[in-house]
């Protein structure tokens, strides 16, 4: 309990009974799609996962699809950095003094790969008709970012959306939530919002409208109000998207499958 507000931290374990995959399935989903691959024919996913388990051979535990999506971000900044150096708003230094890997040409050997299309080269992925067009590394793997995001938030929609067939669950849920007499601040690590849509009271997710109805990020009233309920996605949401030019907006009732874009 932090000054008038009662402090619910969840992760993962939270939403497993409504459905929701646990950090291992999440991360399998990952290890084992084939859309992207070295030219060995392992799937990136993997590729990149034993590339960490290498290095965190004491801890791979730690080691799971928000450490692969980490090591995806590094690599774009790397490659964005080295081939857009005047446009590139993700600043990485390393390019000035190294170069790439080796060992990363099997999963950049583009040519044994893929196939082109316009000179361009293109991935796809036939069950979800998934298509991919990239012509260097760091639109590459900001391509492999997206389309990984896209597979996670996909896991979320599927248990976001039967939230209702497990009312008992709801009833539990707001009965606990009823009985705290202060105001009630949710901080979760996990990308939905199942604890708002269940909740039959109000909660404050860190956005207001504005004047033309859309729900905008509204710092001041993050920072100030202490009498709401409250519900904060800390690692981002399933259903936040990019304003133009860096501002986010949220759409609850709607998951965001144009990330990175």
């Amino acid at each position: 309990m932090t000054g008038n507000r009662t402090i619910i931290l969840t992760g993962a374990g939270a939403v497993i009974p409504w459905g929701a995959p646990t950090t291992k399935d999440i991360t399998q989903t990952l290890l084992s799609d084939r859309t992207f691959r070295s030219y060995t024919g392992q799937p990136i996913g993997s590729w990149i996962y034993h590339k960490l388990i290498g290095l965190y051979h004491r801890d791979p535990e730690s080691v799971n699809f928000e450490t692969i999506i980490n090591a995806i971000e590094y690599l774009i900044t790397f490659f964005s950095s080295k081939h857009r150096e005047s446009i590139s708003k993700f600043k990485n230094l390393m390019p000035a003094f190294f170069v790439e890997k080796d060992d990363l040409w099997e999963i950049l050997w583009f040519d044994k790969i893929y196939k082109k299309n316009n000179g361009m080269w293109q991935s796809h992925n036939e069950s979800s008709k998934f298509y991919s067009f990239w012509n260097d590394a760091d639109y590459f793997f900001e391509s492999v970012l997206r389309y990984f995001l896209n597979l996670i938030i996909q896991q979320i929609e599927g248990y976001s959306e039967t939230i209702d067939d497990k009312p008992k669950l709801n009833n539990l849920l707001n009965e606990f939530l009823g009985s705290i007499k202060n105001p009630v601040g949710c901080y979760t690590t996990n990308y939905d919002r199942i604890i708002p849509a269940a909740y039959k009271g109000e909660m404050f997710e860190g956005f207001t409208k504005d004047s033309e109805g859309e729900l905008k990020f509204d710092l001041k009233k993050v920072l100030t109000d202490e009498k709401s309920n409250i519900y904060y996605n800390l690692h981002g949401s399933a259903h936040y998207d990019l304003d133009w030019p860096g501002n986010v907006k949220y759409a609850p009732g709607k998951f965001i499958y144009n990330f990175g874009d």
